[in-house]
């Protein structure tokens, strides 16, 4: 900006001059304006060399922005990618695990069923054990009514039974789920059986 505008100063200077000055006066003044001319035009040069390596940097710049945004975006693409890959990874995972819960599940109840059904069918068939004898009592104590003093201990006995065996089923109806321990006499209840249909 200097050396332009020592330029133009000479250049206004020699204009307002020229008719007043000798011809080597003039050949030198229009020499030192064709050196001050090289000299702006070498520093147009260098402002311009200055100009374009700052457009370049400016260039480069943005491309590493650009890169680093492109880089950014795909990391942040794959973390996505990521994310939801473990996400349906861990929600596949917890339907499998609940998927075994409900079978195993399932199956427990089956095999409860099953036991239902077997312990159903033994509870009926003692009740209809323990019905018969006091069918069969009470019957010949009507027929036989001199019979009653020997046959009414007999029918308590099974009457007995029978309150102990509903009790026990009532005790195991509140207690889903426990087991019931207990020892079983079965020589016991053979010879009860025995002697309450001895004579029947």
């Amino acid at each position: 900006a200097r050396s332009l505008f020592v330029l133009r100063m000479q250049l206004t200077t020699l204009r307002s001059a020229t008719a007043a000055l000798e011809p080597i006066q003039l050949r030198q003044r229009l020499s030192e304006i064709r050196d001050q001319a090289f000299v702006v035009h070498d520093d147009l040069e260098r402002l311009q060399d200055e100009h374009a390596t700052r457009i370049v940097q400016l260039v480069e710049q943005e491309h590493a922005r650009l890169n680093v945004a492109r880089v950014v975006e795909a990391v942040l693409g794959i973390g996505c990618i990521i994310g939801l890959f473990g996400i349906w990874y861990f929600v596949r995972r917890r339907f499998a695990l609940q998927a075994a819960e409900l079978a195993a599940a399932i199956e427990v109840l089956e095999r409860r069923n099953d036991d239902l059904d077997a312990f159903t069918g033994r509870v009926a068939h003692d009740l209809r054990n323990l019905l018969v004898p006091i069918k069969l009592t009470t019957a010949l104590i009507g027929g036989h009514p001199e019979q009653a003093a020997t046959l009414t201990p007999r029918l308590t006995r099974v009457l007995a039974r029978a309150d102990r065996l509903i009790g026990s089923l009532l005790t195991f109806s509140r207690s889903p789920g426990e087991q019931i321990k207990g020892v079983a006499y079965v020589a016991r209840v053979i010879e009860d059986v025995v002697e309450e249909n001895r004579d029947l």
